[in-house]
């Protein structure tokens, strides 16, 4: 069995809370409750009833879920339905373990690739209070490709061509090592937060494709900025687009991504792992200004996805109005493709340097100078 997905859970759960001395709903956040109704309303009273409490929860594959409690519980009902017009139900059976306290969840059906659902349980413990809930979760990925980080532009830049001047705004490059789809992957920034995190969508890409997701629409063409997740790499016409590269745009126009220091993340939802990661700063700053990039940094560094100790002097220094691109993309594929290379693969700030504007390429080649 795979070990219990321990991060913060961050999708939204509802806890309905039941017991058979309440004679109404109560609607709780997962804490463990003590109480009786009187004509007063709710008052907590000691121990006579306890309710469990849902801790963690993880997706491991197309057919199974894993329930963690804070105690033994019992599997009462349950059932998974897909969130459309004319939903899919699906069938559960449970599997308890760690005595009870863990439920695997055993559907009777696959779930599909980045579809939508929802499961529903509600669940027992010894004492008899019982717990209902519900969360939602994206159809398991088993086709996660590997992608390499090789580019990026952390802030608008402005351009002039044939007279005319125009702005090309933040961006994140993506090559695939490997066929599969993207959904379940999730580019993170550390400076903006969980708000601005961009899930991908379900996109089928090969080996050798690259992936540029650009962090807000550009101005005047904004409706030309359009995701292509229809099979056809040419669809996106927004200024940063590339016929090469698959596109893709957060909705958003303000900006993004850390201006003098952040951590960008690329993770694997479907089991916490983060796949690549780059951490930067500008050639002025001493130290983390943000608690949040100590954090980020220590994370990165315990997983070694990012070689060093975890100071600031290991992090990818480069100047203002830089971009940064990866030097040895040409020697990962190369010992990828040779077997050679260990995956996730942890990066350094030796493997990146700064370029110009004029030498930006986005959904292509690097080109270093």
């Amino acid at each position: 069995m795979k070990k219990i997905f321990n991060k913060k859970i961050r999708r939204p759960i509802v806890l309905v809370v039941e017991t058979t001395v309440l004679t109404s709903i109560i609607l709780l956040s997962v804490f463990p409750l003590s109480c009786r109704v009187s004509m007063s309303g709710l008052e907590i009273i000691g121990s006579d009833c306890r309710f469990p409490v849902l801790e963690n929860y993880e997706v491991l594959d197309s057919r199974h879920l894993l329930l963690q409690f804070s105690e033994p519980v019992s599997l009462i009902a349950g059932g998974i339905s897909s969130q459309e017009e004319n939903p899919e139900n699906i069938g559960v059976n449970c599997e308890p373990e760690n005595d009870g306290k863990n439920l695997v969840i055993n559907m009777n059906s696959k779930t599909q690739i980045g579809k939508d659902y929802v499961f529903t349980g509600q669940v027992q413990n010894k004492g008899g209070s019982s717990l209902t809930f519900s969360y939602k979760f994206k159809g398991y990925n088993d086709c996660i490709p590997k992608l390499l980080m090789t580019e990026i532009m952390d802030e608008v830049r402005s351009f002039t061509s044939k007279k005319v001047n125009y702005k090309i705004y933040e961006f994140v490059e993506f090559l695939a090592l490997t066929d599969g789809n993207l959904s379940g992957l999730k580019l993170s920034s550390v400076n903006d937060g969980e708000e601005k995190d961009f899930y991908f969508p379900d996109t089928e890409v090969k080996a050798g494709d690259y992936i540029t997701v650009h962090f807000r629409k550009s101005l005047p063409d904004s409706e030309a900025c359009i995701n292509e997740t229809t099979g056809d790499k040419t669809f996106s016409k927004g200024l940063g687009s590339s016929t090469k590269a698959w596109d893709f745009w957060i909705d958003n126009t303000t900006a993004c991504l850390g201006a003098s220091q952040d951590i960008i993340r690329l993770e694997n939802t479907n089991n916490g792992e983060i796949q690549q990661a780059l951490v930067y700063s500008r050639s002025d700053k001493e130290t983390w200004s943000k608690e949040s990039f100590k954090n980020a940094v220590t994370e990165i560094f315990s997983e070694n996805i990012w070689e060093g100790t975890g100071e600031i002097r290991d992090a990818v220094v480069f100047p203002k109005s830089a971009n940064l691109v990866r030097i040895n993309v040409a020697d990962l594929v190369r010992d990828f493709e040779n077997g050679l290379l260990s995956w996730p693969v942890p990066s350094n700030k030796n493997e990146w340097t700064s370029i110009s504007n004029k030498n930006l390429t986005p959904g292509e080649e690097n080109l270093i100078p």
